[in-house]
């Protein structure tokens, strides 16, 4: 198993070569993150907390995400604390500790994790700076797998708001829960990788990080 340390080293190159490509002016960054599982989610966090400590991710940035790395995008834009000895990367590894232990199912990790590392005044902060892309499932479900017009969820009314947008992120059909879909503000939805590609294209000025 690869350690924290090591992929927290691999997340500050990741974040050399994607800051190189000159994308943004200032300090204004537009991230788009891709999908991660539970396995490469501390991967992710770590690329963030880097985004974080330089100072990269200024005003005027945004971070879009799918499935684990909308939850990813949107702890970088309500500036959640994602360094190694944080309570989201406590909370992270806990989480999956329990679901190896069989304490938890794979479709309660997320939940689990995100009703500890989020508190009810970082949702303020998400509000136009952090994008999550997820698929309408209320259709045929592989139409809805194979589609490339996600719904995009950028407002949250709440803490509880939050959670359900990041938790449709990331349901795959059947596999998650058992569940075809799972509800979002009243509508069906499932995550929006990995078809055609684990993450979202948002614009020629995007830096994309693609951790599978």
């Amino acid at each position: 198993m690869i350690g924290r340390n090591a992929l927290l080293n691999q997340a500050r190159s990741e974040m050399a070569r994607g800051l190189s490509t000159g994308a943004g002016s200032g300090n204004a960054l537009k991230v788009s993150l891709s999908g991660t599982g539970t396995s490469f989610m501390s991967w992710m966090l770590g690329f963030c907390s880097e985004l974080q400590l330089s100072g990269r991710f200024g005003e005027g940035s945004t971070a879009h995400g799918v499935s684990g790395g909308a939850t990813c995008a949107a702890f970088l834009a309500a500036g959640i604390d994602m360094s190694l000895e944080s309570e989201a990367m406590g909370a992270l590894e806990a989480e999956n500790e329990r679901c190896r232990r069989g304490e938890r199912t794979l479709g309660e990790i997320i939940p689990a994790f995100l009703d500890r590392a989020i508190r009810e005044e970082d949702v303020a902060r998400l509000d136009g700076r952090t994008y999550v892309y997820l698929r309408d499932a209320s259709g045929p479900l592989l139409r809805a797998m194979r589609s490339t017009s996600p719904i995009v969820v950028s407002k949250f009314a709440d803490k509880a708001d939050v959670i359900d947008a990041l938790v449709a992120a990331t349901h795959i059909p059947y596999v998650v829960n058992g569940a075809r879909a799972a509800r979002c503000r009243g509508q069906d939805c499932i995550d929006y990788g990995p078809m055609p590609q684990n993450f979202f294209v948002v614009d020629g000025t995007t830096v994309n990080v693609n951790v599978l």
